[in-house]
């Protein structure tokens, strides 16, 4: 036995050992193991053959304890991998339909929307409509309200995690962007994609790395072709690159490393900080503008819910930016001078390196 898993085998029962090594206790329900004496790419193979999500760039304490936490209540994370990013529009599209559905059938939940708007506002929703182009990405809102006789937009921000919202912060402090915009809207995008074509595409190294034999872009055609594409690369060697990790055998993975890398090496100046400054305010002052109200739902509409409703975000300046150097991402923080801060985050959409390079506001 192994002294590491005592404790276990008191409350769980007896030890016994699988194919890598690794010893778990049996006994009351799902057996526990003990990963310790596994390595970081065993452990990452366990995440993936178990449908963990996320798990790419943890560290092997954290990735010990997710497949821990799955031994637990494997039910968990089978509800998160349901919600996953490849099924993030459909999950959105389903959500809208239901909030819109309530409210013009009025069942219990959709009384509930009504009655918190109208304890807020004082007025009353007379009607509900899916916003035209809803889905599309130069629309800004989710759906509209009638009130008072004339239509408003609506943007949600939904979380299946059932519990109070602080209406203290802002309704997409859960995580969500309020704004999903290619880096080509912004002078420090392109800065990044030429570092990233010059240090890791025309150098030869992903070529190399990855065994990709397609013939390196130039960069004019990588950048329309693959950086600037609200999807899949379209570049031969975008494509090629891409189809390294996805594919009917694998869809985990990417250019981690090169990620992590430019993030920690990518060079941000002062002029740089006040650039992203300028260009994010006149960006956010616009979307924000055709938000006329928020709603924040956290939990179900055919179960428990909480919900809120917020009006029109106003912005007239950005007092303070600073860069994050603790996130994965190339990261800044925006401090305004109308109680709530925001962030710009640089990020690949459609797998690290592959293609839409953007900046999200969230």
């Amino acid at each position: 036995m192994a002294r590491k898993t005592a404790s276990v085998i008191q409350k769980r029962g007896f030890i016994s050992t699988d194919k890598i090594g690794n010893d778990f206790a049996y006994g009351i329900g799902t057996p526990i193991m003990d990963y310790s004496k596994s390595k970081v790419p065993e452990l990452k193979q366990l995440c993936k053959d178990r449908g963990i999500s996320n798990y790419s760039l943890k560290k092997k304490n954290e990735l010990v304890s997710m497949l821990q936490s799955y031994d637990i209540d494997p039910s968990k994370f089978q509800s998160q991998k349901k919600r996953a990013k490849a099924k993030a529009k459909a999950n959105e599209s389903k959500d809208l339909k239901l909030i819109i559905e309530s409210i013009q059938t009025n069942t219990s939940a959709g009384q509930k929307l009504k009655k918190i708007f109208f304890d807020r506002f004082g007025k009353n929703i007379q009607e509900v409509r899916q916003s035209k182009g809803s889905g599309n990405n130069n629309c800004h809102i989710d759906f509209e309200i009638l009130v008072d006789g004339v239509w408003y937009g609506v943007e949600h921000k939904g979380s299946t995690k059932c519990a109070p919202i602080d209406p203290k912060l802002p309704p997409w402090s859960q995580g969500v962007q309020f704004y999903n915009g290619i880096a080509k809207s912004y002078t420090l995008g392109n800065k990044y994609a030429q570092a990233w074509y010059t240090r890791y595409i025309a150098s030869g190294h992903i070529g190399s790395k990855y065994n990709v034999k397609s013939q390196i872009p130039t960069f004019e055609e990588w950048y329309e072709k693959d950086v600037c594409v609200i999807g899949d690369p379209k570049t031969a060697f975008g494509s090629e690159l891409r189809s390294k990790f996805r594919n009917e055998e694998t869809d985990e993975g990417g250019c981690y490393d090169e990620r992590a890398e430019m993030t920690r090496i990518f060079e941000v100046s002062e002029e740089d900080c006040e650039t992203i400054k300028k260009e994010a305010l006149a960006i956010a002052q616009l979307v924000l503008s055709q938000k006329n109200y928020w709603l924040q739902i956290q939990g179900d509409l055919n179960g428990e819910f909480h919900c809120a409703w917020f009006p029109e975000l106003k912005l007239s300046q950005i007092t303070k930016v600073t860069k994050d150097t603790k996130c994965s991402d190339v990261q800044f923080h925006f401090e305004t001078d109308m109680g709530f801060n925001f962030r710009a985050r640089l990020r690949w959409g459609k797998g690290q390196g592959f293609s839409n390079l953007r900046i999200d506001l969230r």
